[in-house]
């Protein structure tokens, strides 16, 4: 979560600390051995999330029309193709730590 949206200060917080954690666990791993691990960022995603945001009113999201507005756009992230992409990147010779965002992904490989 690299937006900032206020209410959402322990969300946004939680995932910038697993993204610090998985860096540093990749790390530790390449000193050791064992375990490969990787933080994906997959975009705005259409999961039941959404639908609560959606919901909620707009005196307790202001932004709320931002995500009523990509829903009715079609521009969330279809969960089951994200699936299909992380299941990918095992595929990928990835750093150990990496934090991947899949939408650079999509990107670099549709160009």
């Amino acid at each position: 979560a690299s937006s900032v949206y206020a209410g959402w200060s322990s969300y946004g917080a939680g995932k910038a600390a697993v993204d610090q954690w998985v860096r540093n666990v990749g790390a530790e791993q390449d000193e050791r051995g064992g375990v490969q691990v990787i933080s994906v960022t997959p975009g705005t995603v259409d999961t039941g999330m959404q639908a609560h945001i959606r919901e909620t009113s707009e005196e307790d999201f202001p932004k709320r029309e931002k995500f009523v507005d990509l829903h009715e756009k079609d521009e969330l992230e279809d969960p089951d193709r994200v699936a299909r992409e992380i299941w990918g990147l095992l595929d990928r010779d990835l750093d150990n730590g990496a934090v991947v965002d899949l939408r650079e992904l999509t990107t670099a490989s549709d160009g």
